[in-house]
């Protein structure tokens, strides 16, 4: 498997899942059972390089605005992250602030669903009965990012100006001075 068959997959199983987290880790797991065993090790290792790319402080201060998630939520996050599709990925990445389009408030918590994160894996044992050893996604490259971790209300307004128009209201009442994602 290359990278565009990977995001092929990852387009057809969001798009037949209908954004269902639950319903697209059943479909990626499905079709990547019906595969070589190297086509999913070629799988883990696309999803874990892309784990990394994700792995910056400006993604982690988007994901933590609207979900509050900590450094294990913000490992499932990515793994939602990807399983939105190359272009959801990509502008991201590019400009965190482009969630606010893509997130509905009543289904924020669906972006850290934990499974999407282990799909190689769980495949992997249904193809083979073995546990593969494949990363679990612990352990991390050195944070990077052009802000760093946010802790005042008055920077998310400031560099993420879209996500604080429509998650504010998670935060107003709360003091965010004292609170830390790490």
């Amino acid at each position: 498997m290359n990278l565009s068959e990977f995001w092929q997959l990852i387009a057809q199983t969001h798009a037949d899942s209908v954004g269902m987290p639950p319903r697209q880790f059943d479909r990626l797991v499905q079709t990547l059972v019906a595969i070589p065993v190297r086509d999913i090790l070629d799988y883990d290792r696309i999803h874990e390089t892309l784990m990394n790319r994700a792995y910056t402080s400006d993604v982690w201060n988007a994901a933590y605005m609207m979900t509050s998630c900590g450094d294990d939520s913000f490992s499932d996050f990515r793994g939602w992250l990807i399983a939105q599709g190359k272009a959801t990925f990509e502008k991201t990445l590019h400009d965190p602030d482009y969630l606010a389009e893509v997130v509905v408030i009543e289904a924020r918590e669906q972006c850290c669903w934990e499974s999407l994160s282990y799909v190689a894996s769980e495949a992997h044992w249904q193809k083979t009965g073995e546990d593969h050893g494949l990363p679990n996604y612990l352990f991390h490259p050195k944070l990077t990012g052009n802000v760093e971790l946010i802790h005042r209300n008055e920077d998310y307004q400031k560099y993420y100006p879209k996500l604080w128009a429509k998650f504010s209201w998670l935060w107003i009442a709360s003091d965010r001075d004292e609170s830390d994602p790490t």
